[in-house]
């Protein structure tokens, strides 16, 4: 369904230029493109123009309430105070019947024939009984009236910085989380008794001033088929851009930075008076092919080469080192009888795990060398076969026997000790075709893959949905189900964000956001990650029992589920996350455990001593180091060394 906007026209005060000139210059290219009218309100006192510009309540009629808000009561915004009266007698306009309630337009939340409003109406409106307030509201917006809470950290108290309409049954709502989850459930039962549907829209408000509204996407504007997206140049703007395209198919997603916006409390929709303008022509229904300027899609957002992230006291090669090693480690810890420490020895789930990383450089390599990309789940596959050589099997028929040993990593003496992995992993290896690869008819749900995906979050961390969408794809080659490729998905793209230096709740929350929509896959792996943040903070044997029966299930959403809540409850006790896990869950749920503290924390999270009591330490370290350093040479130069490493074939 395509979701259009009856919206035609756009009014902006004639302030906003000057004051946020860098979004003026991304906004105005975007609607001259897509043929969107837009004007300049002149007589404005400041640039927040749906709150003191009349309500839209039919195409011909408006409704202006009175613009007196109590968070402009200081004597420094004394000129700030718009009257629209001029403003509006300046435009081809018809006027507006004036209400004597004080309300903002960006309290004002429009679902069909319903109007969302919040309760900041009543102590703005003091001298008016709540019971009169709710009638005039109701009367003037010639609409059913839902009070929802005001959010107590937004000093506006504006639904639109908490709900946004989707269609006449739906709406999306901030996903709020922590802190914030009792006005989260406050929020969706109210709307939900009101007849709504409740979607959860991402929401990543970032500590720091009382008045920032970084991290408050659902404050967008659609217009025809426009979503213009609010982004900040935070790791979970791809998320956003990923659900939005998703929840408006065939309307197209503009992310615009907002940064001179969102430091002083407001957002697109706030500075945007929206309208249905009486004999303003129709909008194009079909988009335009992006031009050369365009913007549209997700960005890139680090370069190669890059060893810092700005402000981050990690640099990506010690994430690297720590999340590779972390998992290591908890493979090892969970292949002993009784988890107890250092020395042990690592399984296939940290054999395979090496192992798609050498197949993830090899395809870059071949990329850069021979021009020649897209291959990469099929060189990611050819790599778990040369591991498979190691172990003394056969692989499938049609695989060239010297590719067995081309590369450095197969030919490494600890990786040729036998050690299987689950059943479903290898007869899938032993069974399955050589080329090109496919889907396993199996629906096995098991957590092996969870582990060796890996390094997908760590190569492809500049694109999160991408790294989700790699390492979905090849655990279909070895598990069936789609709850296991979807947690898999899920653990590659929470690896992504936290190399991003992201806090391992909002990793965990932008992965959510990511995964696929109403499917059994993706709802099931939302479950477990709920569940990983709602119960942390509760010791595991004070877990009631159905949720540690669920983490023990050796299924992928229960590793997910396991991993998640040990690496948050020891988050500064790397050590007892391991063991813990490896005790509730086994190797994968300890092994994905150490992926992610170490990918959170660095490669300071282990004890100095223990990589050389384990077998696997030195390559994985080697492997790490390889990863970050991703290629060398380039289409013209061939590096000898780097090709006999990881021969592009």
């Amino acid at each position: 369904m395509v979701h259009l906007s009856p919206v035609n026209t756009l009014y902006f005060s004639e302030l906003l230029p000057a004051a946020a000139p860098r979004l003026w210059q991304q906004l105005t290219p975007v609607l001259e493109e897509h043929a969107i009218p837009y004007q300049l309100l002149t007589q404005t006192k400041d640039i927040w123009a749906v709150d003191y510009m009349p309500v839209q309540v039919s195409r011909t009629e408006f409704v202006q309430f009175r613009y007196d808000p109590s968070y402009l009561k200081f004597k420094k915004y004394a000129n700030k105070r718009t009257d629209a009266t001029p403003v509006l007698a300046a435009l081809p306009l018809p006027g507006a019947t004036l209400n004597p309630l004080r309300l903002d337009g960006g309290n004002v939340v429009r679902v069909g024939q319903k109007v969302i409003v919040t309760d900041r109406v009543f102590s703005e409106n003091p001298g008016v009984p709540p019971a009169r307030v709710r009638e005039q509201l109701s009367e003037a917006l010639r609409g059913e009236l839902i009070i929802i809470p005001a959010d107590p950290h937004d000093f506006t108290g504006h639904a639109d910085g908490m709900v946004q309409y989707l269609d006449e049954r739906t709406v999306l709502i901030n996903d709020y989380r922590g802190k914030e989850a009792q006005l989260g459930q406050q929020l969706a039962s109210v709307l939900s008794n009101a007849g709504l549907t409740c979607i959860p829209f991402p929401y990543f408000p970032q500590a720091g001033s009382y008045s920032s509204a970084v991290g408050a996407y659902i404050n967008f504007v659609r217009v025809g088929p426009l979503v213009l997206l609010p982004v900040f140049d935070l790791p979970s703007d791809e998320a956003a851009v990923y659900q939005t395209e998703r929840l408006f198919p065939g309307c197209r997603v503009v992310p615009l930075n907002v940064a001179e916006l969102a430091k002083d409390g407001g957002l697109l929709h706030c500075v945007t008076w929206a309208i249905d303008q009486p004999g303003a022509h129709a909008l194009p229904q079909e988009l335009p092919e992006p031009s050369a300027h365009s913007y549209y899609g997700r960005k890139q957002f680090q370069k190669w080469g890059d060893t810092t992230q700005p402000g981050r006291p990690l640099d990506l090669r010690d994430r690297y080192r720590g999340s590779l090693l972390g998992a290591t480690y908890g493979d090892a810890l969970a292949a002993q009888a009784a988890p107890t420490g250092i020395p042990a020895q690592a399984t296939a789930v940290t054999q395979l795990m090496l192992f798609t990383a050498e197949g993830l450089l090899r395809a870059e390599h071949r990329s850069v060398q021979k021009g020649i990309g897209g291959a990469e789940p099929q060189i990611v596959w050819e790599s778990w076969l040369r591991w498979l050589g190691t172990q003394g099997a056969t692989p499938p028929g049609g695989y060239n026997p010297e590719k067995v040993t081309s590369g450095w990593l197969s030919r490494q003496v600890p990786l040729k000790h036998s050690r299987k992995p689950a059943p479903t992993t290898w007869k899938a290896l032993t069974t399955s075709r050589y080329y090109p690869p496919e889907a396993v008819p199996n629906m096995s749900m098991g957590a092996d893959p969870l582990v060796r995906v890996v390094p997908f979050g760590l190569f492809h961390f500049h694109s999160t949905a991408y790294a989700m969408e790699q390492a979905a794809k090849v655990t279909a080659y070895t598990h069936g189900h789609p709850v296991a490729q979807a947690a898999a998905g899920w653990a590659s793209a929470t690896v992504a964000q936290l190399v991003h230096g992201a806090s391992l709740e909002e990793a965990a929350r932008v992965a959510y956001h990511l995964l696929p929509p109403a499917t059994a896959g993706g709802d099931l792996c939302r479950y477990a990650v709920d569940m990983a943040l709602q119960l942390h903070g509760k010791p595991t044997h004070l877990l009631a029992a159905d949720f540690r029966q669920f983490m023990a299930g050796r299924t992928a959403p229960a590793a997910l589920m396991g991993a998640l809540y040990h690496a948050l409850q020891f988050r500064d006790k790397p050590e007892t996350a391991l063991t813990e896990a490896a005790q509730v869950g086994g190797r994968s749920m300890a092994a994905l455990t150490g992926a992610l503290l170490g990918a959170h924390l660095g490669e300071s999270a282990w004890p100095g001593g223990w990589s050389s009591r384990h077998d696997l330490a030195g390559l994985t370290l080697a492997m790490a180091d390889d990863l970050f350093t991703r290629v060398k040479g380039d289409s013209f130069t061939l590096d000898e060394e780097w090709w006999a490493r990881y021969p592009g074939f």
